[in-house]
């Protein structure tokens, strides 16, 4: 019982602090793209683990982009440059000339 508490409070932690940043990039189509990473939540792989990938990320989040593993991240590189590209240069540029346009 005390494992099952440990583990709940875990995903709510997670849930609380991780996963808001992703889900708002997600909401406003800032990314095409998704490479799940190496390291492992409650035990179970990134690249394996059914809750984030599917239960959180294409169910709850109505995800329709690419998810990669990154264990062949060097054939997807160009994919992994649009959406950084896509998820920090454009939102950057959009929010600099904003606030030019708020100076003038």
């Amino acid at each position: 019982m005390i494992i099952y508490c440990i583990i709940l409070f875990v995903i709510i932690i997670f849930r609380a602090t991780y996963l808001p940043v992703w889900k708002k990039l997600i909401d406003e189509k800032a990314i095409v793209g998704i490479m799940s990473g190496i390291s492992a939540v409650n035990g179970i792989p990134s690249a394996a683990n059914k809750y984030l990938l599917t239960d959180v990320l294409r169910n709850e989040w109505n995800f329709t982009g690419y998810v990669i593993s990154n264990e062949f991240h060097f054939f997807f590189s160009f994919l992994l440059f649009f959406s950084f590209f896509q998820a920090i240069v454009i939102p950057y540029l959009r929010y600099r000339v904003l606030f030019i346009l708020q100076q003038h």
